[in-house]
């Protein structure tokens, strides 16, 4: 998780003011459950979004990536969703393939809040 820790998120926010952070979780339901939630909320801007995966795994978190991208567009995606900030989970373990489009252009920047520091991700 080289550069992609919280103190680099700060660090990366004040290089690059006006760009909007989207905090990424996944909620689960009952137990026994293999659907989740990934919600998605743009701080600035008050916005939420959630997108029903089939499992809590990278490769769920990828498709779902690409379904948003789709939607959105490169630039839409590249404006709306610039900076990443989520947890540790290993459904956010693939950082590359979240950040590149299938072409291995630059879509967004991920970053991991530190262990056991909910905080840093409040909202």
């Amino acid at each position: 998780m080289h550069n992609r820790r919280f103190y680099d998120y700060l660090e990366y926010i004040s290089r690059h003011p006006g760009r909007y952070t989207t905090q990424l979780d996944t909620v689960y339901g009952k137990r026994g459950d293999t659907k989740v939630i990934m919600t998605l909320i743009i701080i600035d801007l008050h916005f939420f979004y959630a997108v029903v995966i089939d499992r809590a795994t990278a490769e769920s978190v990828i498709d779902a990536f690409e379904y948003i991208y789709n939607l959105s567009g490169h630039e839409g995606f590249k404006k709306l969703f610039s900076i990443i900030l989520t947890d540790r989970g290993s459904e956010f373990s693939r950082p590359d393939l979240m950040e590149t489009n299938q072409h291995g252009e630059v879509r967004t920047k991920v970053f991991y809040c530190d262990p056991l520091a909910s905080y840093q991700r409040g909202r």
